[in-house]
């Protein structure tokens, strides 16, 4: 129903009701349509009186937590829901909402139980494995969520968020080298590129030289990882040089969404656009170089990638890994991630390595660092303020033999609510007041969390990377584990740059080792913490200039390569 029929629907819902006031279909329709159009008071004042003249209407309920939800008032909702299904037992959307509530929440155990329901009662719900997953691998259940993610790819072969669900999951379970990841990423991309014509003839202007309109393409320009990595690249192009583009899915969007946009030269707003529409949009503006800022993350995009809108197409900044598709013709990464010449085959695009991957950019108000934990608690505290779907029982079980030589010590760690603690509490084998859990908060909040943790304690195989600039930030040294997939070197990408590539070893058996020497150093632990902004703050991973220029010449390169190879063609 469109905005007129919305406005028609809600005309002759006032005749209804100036006819029947005690009209409850009328009224709990009616609120609907006002929440639609963003009347609240109306709202809430029609939705009212229809529960008061039937509380145990189906309809009623159904219509009343809908608009509890959509004026902002989701506890309100989960009530009425929960009322719904003891009417309703075998309602599946019913399910599937408290399902997302709880996800929402942040409670990871309920949302499973529900998506579980709707599972036994409708598993053909376009999404429901996709969801599901996701609350598995939030819970540290990587394993089965790839499995739930490959049953939703299988059933639904024709959406492309479902297959990206497993590539992207791929680095997170330890189980997975990079041949095996390639070999999966590779196969999805030929399987695509077979059914999706891509553009082989250009209209742009081939000038080696000229201002040239650069792309950029994400649901992530708010404050997210992402978007909070663009912003010191945005903020220092040379728009003498370059034309810059945002291709904006962002919802919703915020504060960071309205800066990232005063430095772009064109905004577009592409919520809603299909991958076809938003292939022809890019074609329509010649863009000349297009950089995906999604890979298979959330939001994905890489069916209008695979339609080559651009001449030149790059992947960047999602995360450090490979799109699978040939007609991405570029991958941005460094030489810690990427050893020049002996990894580039585990990808489809071609390597151009910077100086570093990430340019990190700390908020102006970011809490001091202070003093070392250990010497006012008197034991010694642990943390992973990691994800936790990057906590996997590999992880946990490493930690356990860390835990269990320094005696007294703690682990912080953010896991969702439910049973994730307790399954922690199991794996790490230690006394429940030894494991301290912190809900997500705000990233001043969060910054703030490191002023209790002595050491950061790296998950792997997908090891920190902005939460290992967080703690650094912040004074906390992790200890790492670096491993063969690109996942698992970001923690040393970053640490190369400080001169502590020491801090991320190569064996299980040295990462035990260090985290309990270095709890027993607090002299060094203090040292470090005094110094790590400082080093951030003198390193290439601040210095936005650099970074920028070191971008914009790797967009000029490419460029002039694709000229030179259509002059030749």
């Amino acid at each position: 129903m469109n905005d007129h029929d919305d406005a028609g629907a809600s005309s002759l819902v006032d005749q209804a009701l100036g006819i029947d006031p005690k009209n409850i279909r009328g009224l709990s329709f009616g609120a609907v349509l006002a929440a639609r159009a963003g009347q609240k008071d109306r709202a809430l004042k029609l939705i009212t009186r229809a529960l008061k003249l039937g509380p145990d209407v189906p309809v009623v309920i159904y219509n009343a937590a809908a608009v509890f939800f959509r004026c902002g008032q989701p506890h309100r909702a989960r009530v009425l829901w929960e009322r719904l299904i003891l009417l309703l037992p075998r309602s599946a959307e019913t399910f599937w909402n408290l399902a997302t509530y709880h996800s929402a929440q942040n409670d990871a155990s309920a949302a499973e139980m529900y998506y579980r329901k709707v599972l036994e009662l409708d598993p053909n719900l376009p999404g429901l494995h996709m969801n599901l997953g996701n609350m598995l691998k939030n819970s540290g259940r990587i394993g089965e969520a790839i499995s739930l993610y490959r049953e939703g790819a299988r059933r639904y072969p024709q959406e492309i968020s479902q297959s990206s669900n497993v590539l992207y999951a791929l680095h997170f379970d330890p189980t997975y080298g990079p041949a095996q990841i390639h070999a999966e990423h590779s196969a999805w991309g030929r399987t695509l590129e077979s059914v999706i014509p891509g553009r082989t003839g250009h209209g742009n202007e081939r000038s080696p030289a000229r201002r040239l309109r650069i792309g950029y393409v994400s649901p992530y320009f708010r404050a997210h990882v992402v978007g909070l990595n663009l912003l010191p690249l945005l903020r220092k192009h040379d728009h003498s040089q370059f034309e810059i583009h945002c291709f904006s899915d962002t919802r919703p969007t915020d504060p960071t969404t309205s800066e990232l946009r005063r430095h772009a030269d064109v905004w577009h707003d592409t919520v809603g656009l299909s991958d076809a529409e938003l292939a022809d949009l890019v074609s329509q503006h010649q863009i000349d170089v297009l950089v995906d800022l999604v890979m298979h993350m959330e939001g994905v995009r890489l069916g209008m990638f695979a339609r080559k809108p651009a001449p030149v197409q790059v992947a960047w900044m999602a995360y450090p890994g490979s799109t699978g598709l040939t007609r991405m013709d570029y991958r941005l990464t460094d030489d810690m991630l990427d050893s020049p010449a002996a990894t580039d085959h585990f990808y489809t695009e071609q390597s151009v390595r910077l100086d570093t991957f990430w340019c990190f950019d700390p908020p102006a108000n970011s809490p001091p660092v202070g003093p070392l934990p250990a010497d006012k608690n008197g034991y010694f505290t642990f943390g992973c303020l990691n994800s936790f779907a990057k906590v996997n029982a590999g992880v946990l079980e490493l930690w356990r033999e860390v835990l269990a030589a320094v005696p007294g010590s703690r682990l912080i760690i953010m896991p969702p609510k439910g049973k994730s603690k307790a399954w922690a509490l199991e794996k790490l084998q230690i006394d429940a007041t030894r494991l301290v859990c912190l809900p997500r908060e705000s990233r001043i909040k969060y910054l703030g969390y490191y002023h209790r943790v002595d050491i950061a304690l790296d998950p792997f195989p997908y090891t920190g990377h902005s939460t290992t600039l967080d703690g650094l930030w912040m004074g906390v040294p992790p200890v790492s584990l670096a491993g063969p997939t690109i996942a698992s070197r970001g923690s040393l990408s970053i640490l190369s740059h400080l001169g502590l590539a020491e801090l991320a070893l190569k064996s299980k058996s040295d990462y035990v080792a260090l985290a309990i020497a270095m709890s027993k150093d607090l002299a060094r632990l203090r040292e470090l913490r005094a110094g790590l902004r400082g080093r951030l703050e003198c390193s290439v991973l601040m210095d936005a200039d650099r970074f920028t220029r070191q971008a914009e010449t790797a967009y000029r390169d490419m460029w002039h390569k694709w000229c030179a190879a259509t002059r030749l063609g």
